[in-house]
């Protein structure tokens, strides 16, 4: 998979195959050979008729919280981005689409030790605002007995720390190659 580049740690390696079959299957298979990498495009092909920005869009959305973190700050550097791909990134400033309410729920009951339902009354599995690393929920917090509290819950994506450590290591290695 590595032809000339520095060694990226056996921790990595899932992921990074996870990178360049994502940005194959979005019609950048070209771009991942000339980083000196082989992919295999896995799951269904992003659409050959969508514009190149677009599919890089969806590329980043779906590599998910490092890659979206890095379209939002393309988004705001004309300098270097081209304009079509500007105007495609800026949605990520935010419009970035939940994590699933199962591996938030599973994030919030680890967090809390037990069930959501000992700490709050209700809980709202829609979150009203998400963004690259968390996402934030509205709640009723159980104070004390008869008492509750309208309050915004922050959480951050399941495995975010694991996945952005991995990405950064990548990201980094490739600087180095480029």
């Amino acid at each position: 998979m590595l032809s000339g580049m520095p060694p990226i740690d056996v921790r990595d390696l899932g992921r990074l195959s996870t990178i360049t079959a994502v940005l194959a299957r979005h019609g950048f298979g070209g771009l991942v050979q000339a980083a000196g990498l082989s992919a295999t495009p896995s799951g269904p092909a992003a659409s050959a008729a969508a514009p190149w920005a677009t599919r890089a869009r969806d590329a980043l959305v779906e590599l998910g919280p490092t890659f979206v973190k890095l379209g939002q700050v393309l988004s705001v550097r004309p300098d270097i981005t081209p304009a079509a791909l500007i105007e495609e990134l800026r949605g990520l400033q935010d419009h970035v689409p939940a994590a699933p309410w199962e591996g938030v729920k599973q994030v919030l009951e680890e967090a809390l030790g037990g069930p959501l339902e000992l700490t709050f009354s209700h809980f709202d599995e829609r979150p009203v605002a998400s963004a690259s690393i968390a996402q934030v929920h509205l709640a009723t917090l159980r104070v004390a007995e008869g008492v509750e509290r309208q309050v915004a819950v922050k959480v951050q994506r399941p495995g975010i720390e694991r996945v952005i450590r991995s990405d950064l290591h990548i990201l980094h290695t490739l600087a180095g190659l480029l």
